[in-house]
């Protein structure tokens, strides 16, 4: 028998779920060896962003056996660090409304169950931010969360949080990625069939806490009534969970708020968008745009699937198209935010931290080292950023007042250590609606406003797509061998005065030539008068992305940031030698520039 014979016959022995083993049956009984290979030689890694892949039969794709070998896992390496009562404090597990989800939370929860531990079993589809506040609220030891976010419909994914509430980080993940590799062989019991009674239902409990908290922590500046709103839940569950933070957190008047009906229900094919994720831009927008023009909104709302980001529109002065603020954009203006309210409530902000990612614009260090707050910087992901919050709070009692990362992710104080959606809606809402009613402005007349202050602060951010994920290591290292084997010397014709590889662990311009945060696949070149890029790949989609950052005082420097940002991708991504697939909104300006 070959190995491959083995490997198939192995899944058949153990998957019990009827749809996966008839597709590796099919493909045996047709002797489909190269899609065998695919689908049973490799295996879906788990690391800190747990797991996330399309769904589909065999060891590559998310599916019944795969989450119960991932959870087998978990379980064993709770038991091993835990005593039986400690495991009784138990782990949160929710999912979302994509295909598959719940039935994947009941196989996590079963799991559980059998192996002694304790689980709080969501009823209903949650924000991914209800796993970990619900870690925080029920003092549980870990959770989990099904979702693949805002990821095609064919995705799905694990999300696993620790006992602080924050998503795990190195090198926890390595030591549960061995005990489920140690724990792949199903037991009988996992396979039992999912009982609710076997479980406690913290649903009503976790939204009552929820809200309670947010409307103790927050309180609203401005009368609620001075902007109308329009909310979509992007096919996700965020419709029941913002509307009702709008409504009875801020106060908005039902008058005041419209909601996307035809996105406001989870759906897990999401019909009307191809990508449901707000970051995309205009092209998700059109429902949402026409919802508003319709009740006479000026500002859009958008979660994505599974609400722990939040996009935001804002229709243009004049009254004629609107603007799809950035994850930048909306970062600066939250920051500014709360340091204003710190300020309001007589906090010393020098003992208020706050925090973005390497990918992120720099405005926000900028404002912090104006207005004597403490900054920190992390690497990509909010499982750094909760981290990092947590150790500095234990270490010099620092207070979080916000954190950002570009990718529409927001966390407002420390009360859940994840982005979270819901919360971040409900102070944007009340942002719009102070800046209107008390300084005659909106969101982005604001925005131009802190530019003024702090710099002006452009970014063009982006990404393209590739079929084959081993192109991003490539394309990596065609960078760091650019000239006679070494790093490029310039860039879109300006000379590099930097060079950080984070994989490579280089830094030209630190005292020892390392870069003060870990590995991650990116590589950052700063560029003579003020702008930098940076490439990496996505650690859960087939994507390579850009972040490009120019600070000036020319108000007019988008346009000088694009016109390099076209020549430095051709230069360093080479999407044709790499056959990339540009955006349909890139391929527009570069064939412009």
């Amino acid at each position: 028998m070959s190995s491959l014979d083995a490997k198939v016959q192995q899944w058949l022995t153990w998957d019990r779920d009827p749809t996966t083993c008839q597709v590796i049956e099919s493909l045996a009984a047709k002797k489909e060896t190269a899609e065998l290979r695919r689908r049973l030689e490799r295996r879906m890694k788990f690391d800190t962003a747990g797991l996330r892949s399309t769904m589909g039969a065999g060891n590559a794709y998310m599916n019944s056996l795969t989450v119960l070998q991932t959870a087998q896992g978990l379980a064993a390496y709770m038991k091993q660090l835990f005593s039986p009562t400690e495991l009784l404090r138990g782990i949160v597990i929710g999912y979302d409304g994509r295909h598959h989800s719940r039935k994947f939370g009941e196989i996590t929860a079963t799991v559980m169950h059998q192996q002694g531990i304790k689980t709080y079993f969501y009823a209903h589809c949650v924000p991914t931010p209800f796993v970990p506040y619900g870690i925080g609220f029920l003092k549980a030891l870990a959770g989990v969360m099904v979702t693949a976010s805002h990821n095609p419909k064919e995705y799905n994914g694990l999300k696993v949080y620790w006992t602080n509430g924050a998503q795990i980080v190195a090198p926890l993940d390595a030591s549960i990625a061995a005990f489920i590799k140690a724990n792949r062989t199903p037991l009988e019991s996992s396979w039992a069939p999912f009982t609710v009674t076997d479980h406690v239902d913290p649903y009503d409990a976790v939204f009552e806490d929820y809200f309670t908290t947010l409307r103790s922590s927050y309180v609203p500046a401005s009368d609620a009534s001075a902007v109308r709103f329009t909310f979509t839940a992007m096919h996700g569950v965020g419709t029941r969970f913002t509307t009702y933070g709008l409504q009875h957190v801020l106060g908005l008047p039902a008058s005041h708020l419209s909601v996307v009906a035809e996105q406001a229900e989870p759906n897990p094919d999401f019909p009307t968008v191809r990508f449901p994720n707000p970051e995309e831009g205009r092209s998700v927008f059109a429902l949402s745009f026409a919802t508003a023009e319709r009740h006479g909104a000026s500002v859009v709302l958008a979660n994505d699937p599974d609400a722990d980001r939040l996009g935001v529109a804002e229709r243009l002065s004049d009254g004629e198209g609107w603007h799809v603020l950035t994850g930048n954009e909306i970062g600066a203006l939250l920051g500014w935010w709360a340091m204003e309210q710190a300020r309001w409530k007589g906090i010393a902000l020098d003992h208020c931290l706050l925090m973005s990612t390497v990918v992120s614009s720099c405005i926000l260090k900028t404002m912090t080292l104006k207005e004597g707050a403490q900054y920190s910087e992390t690497l990509t992901g909010f499982k750094f950023i909760g981290n990092k919050a947590m150790e500095r709070r234990a270490r010099e009692g620092l207070q979080t007042l916000f954190a950002y990362e570009e990718a529409i992710g927001f966390m407002w104080g420390d009360r859940v250590m994840d982005k979270d959606g819901v919360t971040a809606a409900v102070v944007v809402a009340d942002l719009a609606c102070y800046l209107r009613k008390e300084r005659h402005c909106s969101l982005l007349e604001h925005l131009q406003s802190l530019y003024r202050q702090y710099g002006y602060h452009f970014t063009y951010n982006s990404y393209v797509t590739t079929d084959d994920p081993a192109k991003t290591a490539l394309l990596l290292q065609s960078i760091r061998t650019a000239v006679s084997g070494k790093y490029p010397t310039h860039v879109a014709g300006r000379p590099v005065t930097r060079v950080v590889d984070y994989a490579a662990q280089v830094d030209t311009a630190a005292p020892l030539g390392r870069p003060s945060l870990g590995k991650t696949s990116m590589i950052t070149l700063h560029v003579d008068g003020g702008m930098q890029i940076t490439i990496r790949g996505s650690g859960t989609e087939p994507k390579i992305k850009w972040y490009a950052e120019l600070v000036t005082k020319d108000a007019a420097g988008q346009q000088t940031l694009n016109a390099f940002v076209v020549k430095a991708i051709h230069q360093l991504m080479q999407p044709h030698k790499f056959d990339l697939v540009m955006r349909s909104e890139d391929a527009e300006l570069f064939s412009k520039l």
